[in-house]
């Protein structure tokens, strides 16, 4: 987050980069009497100019506690895992307050020149990867907002379905006797790949892209740190007819975690997406100010959301993450587990993604935790799922 300098103290990574005029000051002028040679006599007569400028203090939102504690719950959750990296990030949904951001493994800023150019970035903010099933809030959301569906809604769902010549499967294996019928409870809280891509097709392209977009992926968030993604969406018109519904379980679209913990924000917060932010403020020697106000707009009804609440409460309760009830607290959250996509074409069978997000009330927050290729396990719910309780009991 906070970035290095270089030897003539330009910034050139992170906060020091992105806010590197605010942070440098002004040099100054000052004439010095001189001998014949050019060298200043030191009792000699000197005149300023052009005072020098101190930078300004730029104030994080940063909270270091709960950064603290975020790096030391993904680390040994990763290293617990054999996992190859993560990253989290907290969240404050209702001002879009970072309160904590963080990845591993990462490198001492104090001796980066030792380290491989590639590790400068920061991987919440710029690398970009398919979500997975906690996408299916997502197109959830986007459904009972248009009307698609409802929270009645039942659907016969079976456990394949054929798209021309593309095969949908579920994760996990029915139990014996259990019913087709499922409500949209049941889709997200099973973590239904068949289900939800019924209910993408219920959305329709155009819309479930639109929503897509209201939900700000495509684009950068405007966090205020360098190198930001805009993510991975196609347009719509290159859609094949299975992408709808792989889409719809976060597979085919690619995002970044600052993307993802944002969007569920908006969800969280009623339904009103905030801009992140990691700056809260800009201190001068005479100014004290907020370096930019909420910026938030509507895009789900507060009864939307409210639903939408509901069922990731019940994912915690008695679905996919029963295991990761906190005691006292009310919690709610999604499971992700995704496939990685292969540079040859198609996806790897042995390496994937797990991931979790979820909003703790009291202080209300939302955590999203992402670990790459860990080996000890595979499922969202078990890799990532107890990293997001780690940090909320901190």
């Amino acid at each position: 987050i906070v970035g290095f300098t270089g030897m003539d103290s330009q910034g050139l990574s992170g906060v020091e980069y992105y806010y590197g005029q605010a942070l440098g000051g002004q040099p100054g002028q000052q004439l010095l009497e001189s001998d014949p040679l050019g060298r200043p006599i030191p009792s000699g007569k000197k005149t300023m100019i052009t005072p020098a400028l101190d930078g300004n203090d730029v104030q994080l939102t940063i909270d270091s506690a709960i950064q603290y504690f975020t790096e030391k719950h993904l680390k040994n959750g990763i290293k617990r895992m054999a996992g190859s990296h993560g990253q989290a990030v907290v969240m404050q949904p209702n001002t879009g307050e970072i309160l904590a951001m963080a990845s591993y493994p990462t490198f001492d800023l104090n001796q980066w020149q030792i380290e491989a150019t590639m590790t400068y970035g920061n991987p919440v903010v710029t690398d970009v990867y398919e979500p997975g099933s906690v996408f299916k809030l997502i197109t959830v959301a986007s459904a009972l907002e248009e009307g698609s569906v409802t929270v009645g809604t039942v659907l016969a769902v079976p456990e394949t379905l054929t798209i021309a010549a593309d095969v949908i499967k579920e994760a996990h294996e029915r139990d014996a006797g259990e019913t087709d019928q499922k409500s949209i409870e049941d889709i997200v809280k099973d973590s239904l790949n068949v289900g939800v891509s019924l209910v993408s097709q219920e959305l329709g392209n155009e819309k479930f892209f639109r929503y897509i977009q209201h939900f700000g992926f495509g684009k950068p968030t405007l966090v205020g740190l360098p190198g930001e993604t805009a993510g991975l969406v196609r347009p719509v018109t290159q859609w094949r007819a299975v992408d709808t519904a792989t889409i719809a379980f976060g597979q085919g679209i690619g995002v970044s975690s600052m993307q993802l913990a944002t969007a569920i924000s908006a969800i969280v917060n009623g339904g009103i997406l905030v801009r992140p932010r990691i700056i809260r403020s800009v201190k001068t020697e005479t100014t004290h100010k907020l370096a930019q106000g909420i910026r938030r707009h509507r895009i789900l009804t507060q009864d939307t959301a409210n639903e939408m609440r509901n069922m990731m409460e019940s994912v915690v309760k008695s679905g996919t993450a029963a295991h990761l009830k906190i005691p006292g607290y009310r919690i709610g959250g999604k499971t992700g587990t995704a496939n990685k996509p292969s540079p040859a074409g198609g996806y790897y069978t042995d390496r994937y993604v797990a991931s979790f997000v979820g909003f703790v009330e009291d202080p209300n927050i939302v955590i999203l935790v992402m670990v790459d290729s860990p080996k000890k396990s595979i499922w969202g719910s078990t890799v990532a799922g107890p990293i997001f309780r780690d940090i909320a009991r901190s």
